[in-house]
């Protein structure tokens, strides 16, 4: 039956995940999720709103502003590694209408002359304000956040999620951790970033582990921040601190290559969602063409960035030599 409306069911696995419980033994995970998650039980479903029945209807909409429902404002602190490159870290000052308090004059602290113009709602903090957030009395909830692909803490759905932990859980920090390059950001070596590479998270949080050990902290991702998050678990293992007590991941693309063959399959995906996606790449890598130039591989490929198209044509060009592997599909397999 025709129908302006879509609907959503939760299905649960036939076989479903066996996982570790903390009394030892061990809980699978359906039996988690009917526990903890009474919406996603089986067989739960529900409608969306008429005007948003469709999966392209909702990603337009959620690309709008929405300054006025989640109004959030950060403050940027950077971290440095051993080989002197660079991250930043956007803390979350207040969710408010109404800009905080002395934020005119607190915006104009610029520590560098080279610096790109700051995002909306966005200010550097200053010294003695990032000496505070290491304090090793600090017990608060820490929620770290990575973005999407070529996002940033601008997000609407960041600030979405922030303003509706904000609502139940006030005391918390929420922070989102920025991937080189984006939202604004200058990388210092020539290291851009991808699905699997985890390197920034990973430091971030034995930063945090190690600073305030008192500390909890819970992770949550969305897209391409989602499969960092999912590698990073991964990766660490039964190495993951103890400090962290969950993370959620949204819209994971768990198969690189399969996502990859369904956005080239549709027109959509090939003239809206890949256009829009390897334009940002390419004005990522634009904006740092001085620093990847030290890069000999970067310096082979540059010529040919002309010809990228998709985003399989930049993955084979940049990502994969950049990162070691021979192109997008063993980047994608990964």
């Amino acid at each position: 039956m025709l129908s302006p409306y879509s609907v959503v069911e939760s299905v649960s696995p036939i076989h479903p995940v066996e996982l570790p419980a903390r009394d030892g033994g061990v809980v699978n995970l359906t039996e988690l999720v009917e526990k903890n998650v009474p919406e996603a039980v089986s067989g739960h479903y529900y409608t969306n709103k008429y005007y948003i029945g469709s999966g392209d209807v909702q990603t337009v909409l959620a690309g709008q502003e929405y300054a006025e429902e989640y109004p959030v404002w950060y403050g940027r602190r950077f971290f440095v590694h051993d080989d002197g490159s660079q991250f930043s870290v956007d803390y979350c000052l207040d969710i408010n209408s109404r800009s905080p308090e002395n934020w005119s004059e607190d915006v104009k602290y610029i520590p560098e002359d080279d610096m790109p113009r700051l995002p909306l709602r966005t200010r550097i903090l200053r010294p003695e304000e990032v000496e505070k957030l290491d304090s090793s009395l600090e017990r608060r909830p820490l929620v770290i956040s990575v973005h999407g692909l070529t996002g940033g803490s601008h997000e609407n759905y960041i600030r979405a999620a922030f303003t509706e932990i904000h609502n139940i859980v006030p005391d918390a920090e929420l922070v989102v951790i920025t991937s080189r390059g984006c939202n604004r950001t200058k990388i210092t070596t020539p290291q851009l970033f991808n699905a699997c590479w985890t390197e920034d998270l990973r430091q971030l949080v034995k930063y945090v582990t190690q600073h305030q050990p008192q500390r909890p902290l819970f992770l949550q991702g969305f897209s391409l921040g989602a499969s960092i998050i999912a590698n990073y678990l991964g990766q660490e293992g039964a190495n993951i601190p103890s400090q962290v007590k969950s993370a959620i991941v949204v819209a994971n693309p768990w198969d690189l290559r399969l996502c990859s063959v369904h956005l080239h399959s549709r027109l959509l995906g090939r003239k809206l969602y890949l256009k829009t996606m390897t334009s940002n790449l390419l004005r990522l890598v634009k904006n740092n063409r001085k620093v990847l130039s030290r890069d000999a591989r970067y310096l082979a490929t540059e010529p040919k960035l002309k010809t990228v198209k998709t985003m399989i044509d930049f993955d084979n060009l940049m990502t994969g030599p950049l990162f070691g592997f021979s192109g997008a599909s063993e980047y994608y397999r990964e």
